[in-house]
């Protein structure tokens, strides 16, 4: 298995964030699923974060965990949708559309973003 494969099945795509959420917010929200990687806000081109972000887990089990546990939840005023970016990437690269995947949600991904990654300090 490639690393790039290995990192979509131990990635969270989460959508519907408030823009007074941050990456560090995320990251300790996350943390109650389990080892947390990496998050990633993306930022549009005049640097105003987006709507949604990726949160990668060290192990893949942490990633229907954490669904289960955080999908729902409130966070600064916004319900936060969580899905699995593995699945969200398959249906993508198949040209199917988000709603055909989940059949509850339309989603529009895009590619090309620049992204700050929040790491903890000891990494």
């Amino acid at each position: 298995m490639q690393e790039s494969e290995g990192e979509e099945q131990r990635t969270v795509f989460v959508f519907n964030l408030s823009n007074c959420v941050r990456e560090e917010i995320l990251y300790e929200l996350f943390l109650q699923a389990g080892p947390v990687r990496k998050v990633v806000i993306p930022k549009d081109r005049d640097g105003n974060q987006k709507s949604y972000g990726y949160v990668y887990y060290k192990h893949v089990e942490a990633v229907p965990y954490a669904i289960a546990l955080l999908d729902g939840i409130w966070l600064y005023g916004c319900p936060i949708t969580l899905r699995h970016h593995y699945l969200h990437t398959l249906t993508t690269h198949d040209n199917h559309s988000w709603r055909d995947a989940e059949n509850t949600h339309t989603h529009t991904h895009m590619h090309t973003f620049s992204a700050h990654k929040y790491l903890p300090d000891s990494f």
